[in-house]
């Protein structure tokens, strides 16, 4: 049953050079009961002059952020001052696409999601990069004009390519790993429900999928074809982006202690959480031994997710004991590099595909000054013939080993290079209590 909505939509605005465009492409869409809030990070007085213009409107609220460059804290600060049901996200540098408010309210009156994500267009590229990609020498001017944005919405070079993964109903479990706030919406009361944005993200970057995890529990995450968002060119610091990123997908690691934000820190691509969560259950059905080494201060053990493991039995010891390792595989372990003396690791990991393997001995060789592997009386081996699919990311820094494949690791029989992967043919084991 269709019911009346009203949207308040929330800008992020930092010296964003044509929030202009951004805030009249909303603004000839909403009604009188809809509401634009601009929340301002100290940007320039270039900038402020630009949003003074909109100071004298009664559809628009512009608030100065008290907090310098916390995206979380200033998307809150928006919510707290929403008036309508249903908030909208959107990044100062998005120009929304012609018809996506009535999109918005006939999704959000009509369908059991409570929060969507439509399409957003040219997001990772600068000026160049764009001319480039497009052949289009006048993006700016076309993203200013209504008939403009009729053009994109329907060149094929601008489709948001996540729309295909919500074709499918096996990624419904998943679809919060596509929640960005360039453009998005969710009920109000949902998003307080479950907290909001977490402020303790204060770099860049994917706190608006840890807020579409948290929502995913609670409803269905839609997409919207027929919403558009156009990302308005600029230089970004990639490398400096992709650290912090790494940073707090680790965060979210011990936040949530998941396994999917260890395979999201590993490998690229959406399919791949469901590819993994068929891997768990398959090894999650295995009886396999417990023996492993007795180890000392500062080193790591490593075995595999198993029916008496379910979360993967890696650990460490310290000063004050055994403790347990924030990881499901040993594929992103959440240590600085060389942080351990030794790694011992079960051949057990041999089941796993290899691909998983040579990752868990990479990501090993990070941690540890020296990465040995113990032998166990499991003779089990299983053949993974569908999963070509996966596809790593880079190793975090360079090493001597950077192979996806086990062929390209040395596994020597003596110790004499700490870096190669030895094979302890004899070792002292015990069974260590540990839950």
């Amino acid at each position: 049953m269709n019911r009346q909505v009203t949207l308040s939509v929330i800008f992020l605005c930092h010296n964003n050079q044509y929030i202009n465009l951004a805030i009249d492409a909303v603004l000839e869409q909403i009604d009188i009961n809809d509401e634009i809030i601009v929340v301002d990070d100290h940007s320039s007085s270039s900038t402020l002059c630009i949003l003074e213009k909109y100071k004298s409107n009664l559809n628009i609220n512009i608030i100065s952020s008290d907090k310098i460059a916390n995206r979380s804290y200033n998307r809150n600060l928006g919510a707290r001052h929403a008036q309508n049901s249903i908030l909208v996200f959107m990044d100062g540098d998005m120009v929304m696409g012609n018809e996506s408010i009535v999109a918005l309210k006939n999704a959000h009156s009509s369908r059991v999601e409570k929060a969507f994500i439509g399409q957003k267009h040219g997001i990772h590229f600068d000026e160049l990069q764009m001319k480039l990609f497009s052949s289009l020498s006048n993006y700016i001017n076309m993203v200013s004009t209504y008939e403009g944005r009729s053009i994109l919405e329907k060149n094929p070079l601008f489709i948001d390519s996540r729309g295909k993964y919500f074709e499918d109903p096996a990624t419904e479990d998943y679809r919060w790993t596509y929640y960005y706030t360039g453009l998005c919406s969710v009920e109000k009361d949902i998003f307080f429900k479950v907290g909001g944005f977490d402020e303790n993200f204060s770099e860049w970057g994917s706190e608006d999928i840890d807020l579409g995890y948290r929502l995913s529990k609670l409803t269905k995450i839609g997409f919207l074809t027929n919403l558009h968002g156009f990302h308005i060119p600029h230089t970004r610091d990639l490398v400096s982006n992709e650290r912090s990123n790494i940073k707090n997908t680790q965060y979210m690691m011990s936040k949530y202690k998941s396994w999917e934000f260890e395979i999201k820190q590993s490998f690229y691509g959406y399919g791949d959480l469901i590819l993994f969560e068929k891997i768990i259950n398959q090894m999650r059905l295995l009886s396999v031994s417990e023996e492993c080494p007795k180890i000392e201060e500062n080193e790591l053990i490593i075995d595999i997710i198993s029916q008496k493991n379910y979360n993967g039995k890696i650990f460490y010891k310290s000063a004050n004991g055994v403790c347990k390792v924030n990881s499901f595989f040993g594929t992103a372990i959440p240590f600085c590099n060389k942080k351990f003396s030794t790694a011992y690791i079960s051949d057990h990991i041999f089941i796993y595909p290899t691909i998983i393997t040579s990752r868990i001995l990479q990501e090993s060789l990070r941690v540890a000054k020296r990465v040995l592997i113990y032998p166990t009386t499991d003779s089990i081996r299983i053949a993974w013939d569908q999963l070509y699919p996966l596809t790593p990311k880079p190793p975090k820094q360079h090493f001597k080993y950077e192979a996806n494949d086990l062929l390209c690791f040395s596994f020597s029989p003596t110790f004499n290079e700490y870096i190669e992967v030895g094979y302890i043919k004899e070792l002292e084991k015990r069974a260590l209590p540990f839950e």
